[in-house]
């Protein structure tokens, strides 16, 4: 998909916001972000607010997420890599667990272990391909009903086909471990193709 926005470059220990909701007015009258226990002079940039707009109505928009697109609309901070890394490494939720013991349904000897989440309300972005449809040799045609281009292949993963084939996108979907406890919950959306 082609924008018409380029993201804004930060210098490092500054911060730059979509919106002036979460920045703090000084006595010399320059606003701050705080974040954790760390103070960045901000200012709201109109291409950060361009950018969040854009993200809110293509990757937030519909299904209920309103309140979500609401909020990243006056949410979101840009921060210099080295900023970011500290949050990345150091602000992750981590929790313990204990694993139980299948015969006695009691905490295993030894079974303490962590487990490191995303927040939930994070944005993940990635690509998806797809290339057509592969066949032992010979086995199908070239003008086989059945042999999907690669744009055909990624409709049916993503729309589906009828009722026998649901499509993935706007869909909530459950991927990775951790399914008792709630995790992995994810919601695709597709931005499209321009």
């Amino acid at each position: 998909m082609v924008v018409d926005w380029a993201v804004p470059a930060v210098a490092a220990d500054k911060a730059l916001s979509a919106s002036a909701t979460l920045l703090n007015e000084k006595a010399d009258k320059s606003k701050q972000l705080v974040l954790e226990a760390f103070e960045f002079p901000a200012q709201v940039d109109d291409t950060l607010k361009t950018i969040a707009q854009w993200i809110a109505t293509h990757a937030l928009g519909g299904n209920g997420n309103n309140f979500f697109a609401d909020k990243f609309k006056t949410d979101l901070v840009l921060l210099h890599d080295t900023d970011f890394a500290h949050f990345a490494r150091h602000a992750m939720v981590v929790e313990p667990h204990v694993r139980i013991d299948d015969a006695s349904g009691t905490a295993s000897d030894g079974g303490l272990f962590y487990v490191e989440n995303l927040p939930p309300e994070t944005l993940m972005v990635g690509l998806a391909q797809a290339s057509i449809e592969r066949f032992k040799k010979d086995s199908r045609s070239k003008d086989s009903v059945a042999l999907l281009n690669a744009p055909e292949v990624l409709a049916k993963v993503f729309a589906g086909s009828g009722d026998t084939l649901p499509g993935i996108a706007d869909k909530l979907l459950q991927i990775g471990g951790d399914a008792t406890t709630g995790r992995g919950l994810v919601m695709v959306q597709t931005a499209g193709k321009n």
